[in-house]
């Protein structure tokens, strides 16, 4: 395969990724045509011919009232095998577990603390959350603050990367899970190796990571999570999207990848203003109608697995996207990742999404525990979603490690993840 040549700079990269970008429409004439010829022969034609059917001669009214009967025939059975997965009863959802499988690290409270806030980010709720909740808890417990405001896109990333660690302990990022990737990718990215305890409470759209740990967006046990200073070490998702040394990230959530764009909310942006927050669940939708299976494969730890179908997922969490419980097996300190392939007919696959909030999906298909994957695309450049973020991958390969004890993290004490799943 004769490789492009890859970028040199972020604003290249910008221009790679607007290029790579699929449109809404590419892929739709199938679902159309489907949508529209499907019901035209088994349902309008044959309707029409009854209707008609005295006006020809004997003959040919018996052949067309014939053709009629099994167009109709035919055309219910597909349409009942199409419905019939979304009839079958759910499997049993599986137990709520801790994400944790070893002893904590340690018990050590914060005591000055770098607070980043993103004043844009969730509806610009973090703001009032630093105000009223976070600042007067911490100060009540005698946590020194230095409050970051970020300004752009990418600032907490650049601020854990260069910032001084030498005179605090903590990072508290106030956010979703695309503040606390910046900030992990960042600090694990530094050249001089200085690392600090990371503290998340929630103030974005997505709080898939907290979700774990049944925190959700539960602000305040967050606070108090962290001021009760229990930490453990934690897996990080070590991604090589290309062959260049500077071609890595850091993901702490989930790499997903599809072969239609809108399966995975790729190319929803221009579509916010007029579904809103419903332009993922609508686009998803659109995707499967679409079904565009790939051809990339899969290796597990070395060894082929199988081919990525229609969507696949990698996941260091038991939670992503909108609350999805997409791994109920996974924990965040065992070594290994997730890695799941959504295929089957449109039925099928609108059944698998339909369960995955519960986890009961996890019956359905093979879910493979790795410490190392690797996914060889047909094309030499694609996109992929980490995190919530899109990135480009390079000539045809993605590589994923998971990495044990990355970072250590301010998580919930036990007696209170109890207490949280009685609530």
């Amino acid at each position: 395969m004769k490789y492009q040549k890859l970028p040199e700079n972020r604003q290249e990269e910008l221009i790679l990724k607007a290029k790579l970008e699929q449109s809404v429409c590419e892929g739709g004439a199938v679902p159309i045509c489907t949508c529209i010829w499907g019901p035209s022969i088994f349902l309008v034609l044959p309707i029409l011919l009854l209707l008609n059917v005295y006006q020809f001669e004997v003959v040919f009214s018996y052949v067309a009232i014939f053709f009629s009967i099994i167009l109709l025939l035919v055309g219910t059975y597909i349409f009942i095998k199409g419905i019939k997965p979304l009839l079958l009863p759910p499997p049993a959802t599986p137990l709520t577990k801790f994400p944790l499988t070893k002893d904590y690290y340690g018990q050590i409270k914060p005591k000055k603390a770098f607070v980043l806030v993103n004043p844009k980010g969730g509806k610009g709720l973090s703001t009032n959350i630093f105000k009223n909740i976070v600042k007067p808890k911490f100060e009540a417990a005698g946590v020194e603050i230095t409050l970051v405001e970020t300004q752009y896109s990418g600032h907490c990333r650049d601020f854990c990367r260069t910032s001084s660690f030498d005179e605090h302990d903590s990072i508290i990022a106030i956010g979703g899970d695309g503040t606390f990737h910046e900030c992990v990718d960042g600090m694990l990215k530094r050249k001089d190796g200085k690392k600090l305890r990371i503290g998340l409470i929630p103030g974005g759209s997505g709080n898939s990571f907290l979700s774990d740990f049944e925190l959700g967006s539960n602000v305040e046990q967050a606070v108090e999570s962290i001021l009760d200073g229990y930490v453990s070490n934690m897996d990080v998702l070590e991604v090589r999207n290309g062959p260049e040394e500077n071609n890595l990230i850091y993901a702490v959530n989930v790499i997903g990848y599809t072969e239609d764009h809108c399966l995975s909310a790729l190319n929803v942006e221009g579509w916010r203003w007029i579904f809103g927050k419903a332009r993922y669940d609508i686009c998803a939708f659109w995707g499967i109608l679409k079904h565009r299976s790939s051809t990339a494969t899969v290796y597990c730890d070395g060894q082929e697995w199988r081919q990525a179908g229609l969507a696949l997922f990698i996941t260091n969490t038991q939670y992503f996207g909108n609350h999805m419980r997409a791994t109920p097996s996974a924990s965040l300190d065992d070594g290994f990742c997730e890695v799941a392939c959504v295929d089957g007919t449109r039925g099928e696959v609108l059944r698998y999404l339909s369960l995955i909030k519960t986890g009961a999906h996890e019956k359905l298909t093979e879910i493979k525990s790795c410490k190392k994957i690797m996914i060889r695309f047909p094309n030499d450049m694609g996109l992929f979603n980490l995190d919530g973020e899109i990135f480009p991958y390079y000539h045809n390969t993605l590589e994923v490690t998971n990495i044990q004890n990355a970072y250590l993290m301010y998580v919930p004490s036990k007696d209170r993840y109890k207490s949280l799943l009685s609530q």
